[in-house]
């Protein structure tokens, strides 16, 4: 496994994420359900858990300059944790 980041918290939270399993979407049931139903007929399979996905975004963004005076204001739970979609 091979991680690269600039915050030893996320690079720490990938390796602990892989080490237990929570956090990884390929070992969610709904996710290994749709992907074994598909993958007798499809030669690429691509899910994206889309509200996740706007999370880790605007997570990603909020302190950078100008989205860190913009973001605070917005009516946005930053610790939103979405069910999988």
């Amino acid at each position: 496994v091979q991680v690269m980041g600039n915050d030893p918290k996320s690079i720490r939270g990938v390796l602990d994420s892989l080490e237990s399993g929570e956090g990884i979407v390929g070992l969610d049931k709904t996710y290994g359900k749709t992907r074994d139903a598909l993958a007798k007929e499809a030669n690429l399979i691509m899910m994206f858990n889309v509200p996740q996905v706007i999370v880790d975004l605007v997570n990603t963004i909020k302190d950078v300059p100008p989205f860190n005076v913009v973001l605070p204001l917005a009516p946005f739970n930053f610790n939103l944790k979405p069910p999988v979609s």
